[in-house]
């Protein structure tokens, strides 16, 4: 058995390689779309205006993941994370470097920048709740435009080791395989936020997601 699903991993690892351009296309609209309404709901919450960069896209493996992000974040990391059920199911995580999400709390809370310099009680509700903003306008996109169904568990937001928040994505209750890395850049308030959406996912998430994006090429 154990045999039986490396070799199909194993199988899966060498199309993550090879999705089509016309497939991280479509993969990078959906995202684009998504990081859209998010901005549009964040801009009617704090009446700023919010100007997007367009997302980069990548997947890779859950194993190969630290090797794409710790150049990028060498100290702590602050997290929002989320599990999202349905016919893809999987594990959603906004990562900011602890400066960033700082930051991301004064401009959505409408204070000066260096208000926050730790994470109060406050600061954890209003990054908890940015987050999952961003996530369910990113996650909702892929719902409608792939017609498939998701459910959420509420969001948990941390401060951790980028080797900590993969250790515990990798020992919880969903066994994935595949991460989506999404670059996150925008600018509010004259002030430049950068940071990932994270989506990891299982074997069958996976193949179910490629299958739906073939669709959606078809219309």
């Amino acid at each position: 058995m154990k045999q039986k699903l490396y070799k199909r991993l194993n199988r899966h690892l060498n199309e993550v390689a090879m999705l089509t351009p016309e497939q991280y296309d479509s993969l990078t609209e959906l995202v684009n779309i998504g990081f859209s309404r998010a901005a549009n709901s964040l801009s009617e919450l704090t009446g700023d205006r919010i100007i997007l960069n367009v997302p980069k896209v990548k997947l890779t493996t859950v194993s190969q993941m630290e090797e794409h992000l710790s150049p990028k974040y060498p100290g702590e990391v602050s997290t929002v994370h989320q599990i999202f059920k349905g016919e893809i199911s999987g594990d959603a995580v906004l990562v900011l470097d602890s400066k960033s999400g700082l930051k991301l709390c004064d401009l959505v809370a409408q204070y000066e920048i260096g208000h926050y310099t730790e994470y109060t009680t406050e600061a954890i509700e209003v990054l908890t709740e940015t987050g999952n903003i961003i996530m369910n306008s990113c996650l909702g996109i892929f719902g409608n435009m792939l017609n498939v169904h998701f459910t959420f568990s509420i969001p948990h937001m941390s401060v951790t080791s980028l080797k900590a928040m993969i250790q515990s994505l990798i020992s919880g209750k969903n066994k994935n395989d595949y991460a989506l890395l999404i670059t996150m850049s925008f600018i509010m308030r004259d002030s430049h936020i950068t940071g990932y959406i994270i989506m990891l996912m299982s074997i069958s998430s996976f193949e179910l997601l490629i299958s739906s994006l073939s669709k959606l090429e078809e219309n």
